[in-house]
């Protein structure tokens, strides 16, 4: 899905306007200097899913 922005911007601004508009369960995000070990998406994706993980900042709608 394309998020149009209202100007010109950074990945960064670009990454927090779009968390503004998602709509799931769950998201997680990953700037462009992140280096994301094997099977690190999965290990956030299990402590997101238990009850009061404090891994979800906040819930999206």
């Amino acid at each position: 899905m394309a998020v149009p922005l209202p100007r010109a911007v950074g990945a960064g601004t670009a990454r927090n306007f779009a968390m503004n508009e998602v709509i799931t369960l769950w998201c997680t995000t990953a700037d462009d200097d992140d280096c994301l070990p094997e099977g690190s998406l999965s290990v956030r994706l299990e402590h997101a899913r238990r009850p009061r993980s404090g891994r979800v900042c906040r819930p999206v709608r």
